[in-house]
C-alpha cells in the first residue's frame, strides 16, 4: 500500500512538473554573417539564461585573417534557400504546424528585418516575394495563436548587399511543447544543415 502511494505522488509530481507553465524570451539578431542571440527560460521559479557575443574579442591574427573563406553574400544565400525550397517548405510547415497546435499564447512578436542584394532589380524581385511570404506567415500563426503585441518592419536596401533581421518574442507555453517544438525543427533542419556544410567545405551534389 506505501509503495502504490509513492508512486502515485511521484507520477502526480511529474504530472504537475510538466503542467507549470513555461515562459520563454527569445531575442536574435543576424548582421554581417554573424548571429547573436539570446534566450531566457522561465519555468516556476527557475530561469535559465543563454547569450552569445558576450566573450572578450581577440585581436585579429592576420596570417589567420587571411586564410578565412569570405562571407557568404545575401544573395548567395537566397539562392541556397531557393535551391532547397521544399526543404526550406517542409521545415516552415512542420514547426509552424506544430506551433499553432501546441503554443498556448505569444505575448510579443517583433520582427526588424533589411533586405538588400548587389543588383537593385534582384533585391526588388525578393524583397516582394520575401514580404509577401512574412506576411501571409504572420498572418497564418495569427488566425490560429493567441497572439498580441506583433510588430514588423521589414524594409528592402537598394544600396548595398545586406541581410539584416532582429527577431523578439515571448511565448508562454508547456515543457513539453518545447520539447516537441525543438526535436521537430532539429529534424527537419539536418538535411539543410548537412548540405550547407558540404557546400562549405567545397564539396556539392
Amino acid at each position: 500500500m506505501t509503495a502504490l502511494v509513492v508512486i502515485l505522488i511521484i507520477i502526480a509530481i511529474f504530472a504537475l512538473l510538466l503542467h507549470i507553465p513555461v515562459r520563454i524570451k527569445i531575442y536574435a539578431k543576424y548582421e554581417n554573417s554573424r548571429l547573436v542571440h539570446d534566450y531566457r527560460v522561465k519555468y516556476g521559479f527557475i530561469t535559465v539564461k543563454t547569450r552569445s557575443g558576450k566573450k572578450e574579442k581577440k585581436k585579429p591574427d592576420p596570417k589567420v585573417e587571411n586564410t578565412k573563406k569570405d562571407k557568404p553574400s545575401p544573395l548567395a544565400i537566397i539562392r541556397f534557400i531557393k535551391e532547397n525550397i521544399e526543404l526550406v517548405k517542409r521545415l516552415i510547415k512542420d514547426v509552424a504546424g506544430y506551433t499553432t497546435k501546441k503554443l498556448v499564447r505569444i505575448e510579443k512578436f517583433k520582427i526588424t528585418a533589411v533586405l538588400g542584394t548587389d543588383d537593385a532589380m534582384d533585391t526588388g524581385l525578393i524583397y516582394g516575394g520575401a514580404s509577401a511570404f512574412l506576411y501571409n506567415t504572420v498572418g497564418f500563426m495569427e488566425r490560429r495563436i493567441r497572439m498580441k503585441n506583433i510588430m514588423i518592419d521589414f524594409k528592402p536596401e537598394f544600396t548595398e548587399s545586406k541581410i539584416f533581421i532582429e527577431f523578439e518574442s515571448i511565448i508562454r507555453t508547456k515543457i513539453y511543447n518545447v520539447i516537441g517544438l525543438a526535436l521537430i525543427a532539429l529534424l527537419r533542419a539536418m538535411p539543410l544543415i548537412k548540405k550547407r556544410g558540404e557546400i562549405n567545405n567545397g564539396k556539392s551534389d
